[in-house]
């Protein structure tokens, strides 16, 4: 799966969460997540400077930053549902 591809599955499926809420992501789910570069990010509404903290953080397979942007904590679990199955 694509960056984006990722990032829209992680935006449906916590569409309906509250504020604040946890939210596991698959290990592979998050490793999709880090394809995600900063024009990317910019792209699909993020300001620069959350873009480039968020990639950065990806890159480096952290998803606090992301799950910060997104109003969420986000957590990576190995056992978390996949966001697209196949």
């Amino acid at each position: 799966m694509s960056g984006l591809e990722a990032l829209g599955a992680l935006v449906a499926a916590t569409r309906d969460l509250a504020f604040g809420s946890v939210f596991d992501v698959n290990v592979i789910d998050a490793c999709d997540l880090a394809k995600l570069t900063p024009e990317l990010l910019v792209s699909v509404g993020f300001s620069e400077r959350n873009a480039e903290r968020v990639s950065s953080s990806l890159c480096r397979c952290e998803i606090l930053e992301l799950g910060r942007c997104l109003g969420l904590s986000l957590r990576t679990r190995r056992w978390a549902r996949l966001l697209s199955p196949g």
